[in-house]
C-alpha cells in the first residue's frame, strides 16, 4: 500500500540522517519503524464471557473426538467441505454478493 505524508523539513532531515547511515533508502527506515512499534505493542488480550469459554471448550472437545487418520473418512469431510464452498458462493451469488470461497 502506499501512503502519502507531509513532513516537515526537521522530521525529513532525521530519516535521511538514518537513511544515510545505514546505507538504506527512507522507505527501509520507515518498515523498521513500524516493525519496531507492532513489535512493542502489548498483546490484546480476548476477553470472553463464561458462556464463550463454555462453547469453545465445547468446540474443542467435539474436534478431539473427531480427530481421525482413516483416508477414507478425511476424504469424505473434504468432500463435504467442497460442496459446501459450491453451496454458499451460489448462494452469495443469487444474493449479489462476492465469492467467500
Amino acid at each position: 500500500m502506499t501512503i502519502t505524508i507531509e513532513l516537515q523539513p526537521d522530521e525529513l532531515a532525521v530519516l535521511n540522517d538514518r537513511a544515510k547511515s545505514q546505507g538504506v533508502g527512507i522507505d527501509h527506515v520507515l518498515h523498521d519503524l513500524v516493525a519496531q512499534l507492532k513489535a512493542s505493542q502489548p498483546k490484546m488480550e480476548l476477553q470472553l464471557n463464561d458462556t464463550q469459554k463454555a462453547a469453545i471448550a465445547l468446540m474443542q472437545a467435539w474436534n478431539k473426538e473427531d480427530q481421525t487418520n482413516d483416508p477414507e473418512e478425511l476424504a469424505e469431510r473434504e468432500r463435504e467441505l467442497e460442496e459446501f464452498k459450491v453451496n454458499i458462493n451460489r448462494w452469495r451469488a443469487e444474493e449479489g454478493r462476492s465469492a467467500a470461497y
